[in-house]
């Protein structure tokens, strides 16, 4: 069978779910579809209008890992909108797409489809490959948080004042194709956006990789991180759940243990390459 992935290649879900998965599975990158001769296309969020009117014109049979596809631009941020208008986007994309299955990366998200008459399969997110340990150190210093500043608002304002007050120091990755988990002594997983998408489709990615890197965190209460929660997480969606989480994880005697049950709770490329052959096994 020859499979093609195709999608948005400037988006960071082309690294995890496309450029890194497809030597696995001897399959071909071609994110604009300049080569319709394939047997099987694996769609990676949402490609430009052009490009998806060319996949769609093609026929061929999709696998939709739908993402977080929706816009989340600071004019255009679907993140915020209502169940309603959110489903109605995604119904008229999916009857467009016409996917023979989607890759859901929570359990609210498949529900959804499913209710939007197509099937669909969970398949959530690896840890960065090749991720670095975290030490656990003694001293606790160092708060952290990973991803876009579009997602994050004036949280980044707040953990700042935030880590004053406590004696501590913030730190933030913007570029999160770059590890440096490993730098913080607690990563906080949270988002200024409280819409339907923010909280019930957004992936466990942020929580895959302080398993995977062992690194203690602070989670807001999404469904992606519900749904792969080990019972080590500390959770907050306020300033005083963060400060009183953050007081909770001082001690290194807490921070060593949950950085050893959160090893094994990685999920590595392999377990999810593995996830993928069979979805594709299962449509042959």
């Amino acid at each position: 069978m020859k499979i093609t992935f195709a999608g948005h290649e400037s988006k960071g879900a082309w690294v995890l779910r496309a450029k890194q998965i497809a030597p696995y599975l001897n399959a071909r990158l071609d994110p604009n579809f300049t080569n319709n001769k394939c047997d099987l296309l694996i769609l990676v969020k949402k490609p430009d209008p052009p490009i998806l009117k060319k996949i769609v014109k093609s026929k061929v049979p999709i696998i939709w890992d739908i993402q977080d596809s929706w816009p989340q631009t600071l004019t255009n941020n679907l993140s915020q909108s209502s169940r309603e208008d959110f489903l109605n986007y995604y119904s008229d994309l999916l009857d467009k797409i016409k996917p023979k299955i989607t890759i859901s990366a929570t359990s609210q998200m498949k529900k959804d489809i499913e209710e939007l008459g197509y099937k669909s399969v969970i398949i959530n997110h690896h840890c960065r490959k090749d991720i670095n340990l975290n030490p656990i150190r003694n001293d606790f210093n160092i708060v952290g948080i990973e991803g876009s500043p579009i997602q994050f608002g004036n949280w980044l304002d707040r953990m700042t004042n935030i880590c004053s007050k406590m004696n501590l120091t913030f730190k933030y990755n913007l570029d999160t194709t770059k590890d440096k988990l490993h730098l913080f002594d607690l990563v906080v997983n949270i988002r200024a956006h409280n819409g339907y998408g923010a909280k019930y489709w957004k992936s466990n990615i942020k929580l895959a990789n302080a398993h995977g890197s062992g690194t203690p965190a602070i989670c807001s209460r999404e469904q992606g991180y519900l749904d792969n929660a080990c019972e080590y997480e500390r959770w907050a969606d306020t300033e005083e759940e963060i400060i009183a989480a953050i007081e909770e994880l001082r001690p290194y005697e807490v921070r060593k243990e949950i950085h050893e049950q959160f090893l094994k709770h990685k999920i590595s490329i392999e377990d999810v390459v593995k996830e993928y052959q069979n979805l594709i096994d299962s449509i042959k």
